[in-house]
């Protein structure tokens, strides 16, 4: 039997007992156990350090609009889970280091769905002028609680 459904994931306790057809009192009882589990459930992702690393973006104020990017290559799979997997597809936030929103009214969040992931950054704010400490999720969308 074959499935993709990760409910069933479990241990499954069996039992099997053999017997003399023509002395069926003497029997022997064996009980045993399978675990049906898959790699997704016991993955974890990483990101690349090297397109995330700090500062991972520089912008100047005034300059024409800047695009951070990246695409679902950044991250991978501890279990070297061929992406993408029966676990899904990558989902992908980005909010402040304190999970608040990104400020909008520097930075536009791209699609996080699409090939390319963006965040455009533009201002003529003087005041706006700072590191801006950000954090990057990303999650396979069938299995929400391994990131």
């Amino acid at each position: 039997m074959y499935t993709t459904d990760l409910a069933k994931a479990s241990t499954y306790d069996m039992q099997v007992k053999v017997w003399y057809t023509e002395l069926p009192t003497i029997s022997k009882i064996e009980n045993f156990s399978f675990l049906v589990t898959s790699l997704c459930l016991t993955d974890t992702l990483t990101l690349n350090t090297v397109k995330f690393a700090l500062p991972a973006f520089t912008y100047y104020i005034k300059d024409a609009a800047g695009v951070f990017s990246w695409n679902d290559s950044a991250a991978s799979s501890v279990n070297n889970l061929a992406y993408p997997t029966t676990c899904g597809m990558f989902a992908w936030t980005v909010t402040k280091t304190d999970g608040s929103s990104i400020d909008s009214t520097i930075f536009t969040a791209g699609d996080y769905t699409l090939t390319t992931k963006t965040i455009d950054v533009y201002t003529i704010d003087l005041a706006k002028a700072a590191t801006y400490d950000m954090q990057v999720k990303v999650w396979y969308t069938e299995l929400p609680t391994v990131f």
